[in-house]
């Protein structure tokens, strides 16, 4: 892990859907981009489940829709947006982004989407006795951007730009990788590493992420074209010490001086790390039993187990497979200014093109409303009005709703 002289980090302002464009037009200035407009570009995101991205678990769909909007107008047709979310969601065969909205913006924007749990790979060497299955599909692109969100995490103490590149391993080869997880995320920089990295700070997660933290309001975008040396420098601001950071720690001790430096210059709150996990927890997750995880698979995949298992906390999350419909009302009177601040699509497109029902706006109705739930999870207005069925997104309001109307109500403060 060596640095490039070239190495460089910036971060922008990026609150409003304005200034999320007017931060990439300044990242993706030349000569960043490949000069052949035919170059297939991939987007990594970080879709590690099917949380939305305002309870800081998931990349915003608003900073992705920038971006390739803006890649599409400088000339680049051959995008794909594409990430395998973890293999928990894998085995229950989810399709997370169609959960996330990720599939129905991908077709408005006439962006291929792919998830690549389900594509084939390539196989490396990797620590722990284990083979890395890395997709095709990253392997082959002329140019990766990886956009990962900022989160403090339970397992691997912070999550960001190295943390994000699991999700290149297909299917359950994310599994095996986790019998020497923190070698092999750096490993997973060796085999292709991206282009460049758009740091979504729009809202991060605290606490114990990845999947039961805490959201927080940042309103940012930070990049960069190194994975090590753009974690160091946000760990290092929001009171994380790299040295502390398993995967980190080698690439903190040789070039501290350098990413200190960065680290000074960025505008950033300190984050409340992860919680100890328990001893129950440290036992049930070490390197050391993943023989007996592995027989015990068929059994922990049952429902009922994963249930035992989120009640004593080994686990952060259920996964239900289960789908139903879903529809968001939204009161005619509605602040344009909220909705065109909260919609990653064209709110005025949606609006017009809506079904009105007993004076209210039947959002789903609209072939340009990407069903991200946005809207409705930020209202704190009362002027929105839910008809939810799927047992999962029952699930994720129950947990999460009040944290993120918190987490909105602290931007106007």
């Amino acid at each position: 892990m060596s640095i490039n002289e070239k190495d460089w980090i910036e971060q922008f302002p990026a609150g409003s859907k304005n200034e999320i464009r007017k931060a990439l037009r300044a990242i993706l200035r030349s000569p960043i981009l490949p000069e052949d407009k035919s170059a297939r570009i991939l987007i990594k995101p970080n879709f590690n489940n099917d949380l939305n991205a305002l309870t800081g678990n998931s990349t915003d769909l608003r900073l992705l829709w920038e971006l390739c909007c803006l890649l599409k107008k400088k000339g680049f047709r051959n995008l794909v947006l594409a990430d395998g979310p973890n293999t928990g969601v894998f085995v229950a065969n989810i399709d997370v982004l169609e959960r996330l909205g990720c599939r129905r913006m991908c077709r408005l924007l006439d962006v291929e989407c792919l998830d690549l749990n389900y594509c084939q790979g390539q196989r490396f060497g990797a620590h722990g006795g284990a083979d890395a299955l890395v997709a095709n599909e990253i392997l082959e692109a002329d140019y990766v951007i990886n956009v990962p969100k900022i989160k403090t995490h339970a397992d691997t103490v912070f999550s960001c730009c190295v943390k994000n590149w699991m999700g290149i391993n297909v299917g359950e080869a994310k599994w095996g990788l986790h019998v020497d997880l923190f070698n092999n995320l750096i490993n997973n920089l060796s085999f292709r590493p991206p282009d460049l990295c758009i740091v979504d700070g729009l809202i991060a997660m605290e606490g114990d992420g990845p999947g039961n933290g805490n959201p927080v309001w940042l309103g940012t975008v930070i990049a960069g074209n190194d994975s090590f040396y753009l974690d160091c420098a946000i760990a290092e601001k929001v009171g994380i010490k790299p040295e502390k950071i398993p995967y980190l720690c080698e690439y903190a001790k040789e070039h501290k001086s350098n990413y200190i430096e960065s680290a000074k210059k960025l505008d950033l709150p300190r984050l409340q790390p992860a919680s100890e996990r328990s001893l129950l927890t440290r036992i049930a997750t070490s390197g050391w039993l993943g023989w007996l995880r592995t027989i015990a698979r068929p059994l922990t995949r049952l429902p009922s187990t994963m249930q035992l298992l989120y009640l004593c906390g080994i686990v952060q999350d259920v996964y239900d497979a289960s789908e139903a419909s879903d529809h968001i009302y939204i009161a005619r009177d509605i602040s344009d200014e909220f909705m065109n601040f909260w919609c990653p699509s064209k709110w005025d497109k949606i609006r017009f093109t809506s079904q009105v029902q007993n004076d209210m706006t039947n959002v789903f109705s609209s072939k340009h409303c990407v069903r991200c739930n946005y809207c409705y999870w930020a209202d704190i207005g009362g002027k929105i009005r839910a008809d939810i069925n799927s047992r999962y997104l029952k699930r994720h309001i129950k947990r999460y709703i009040e944290r993120v109307k918190k987490m909105v109500a602290s931007i106007n403060n």
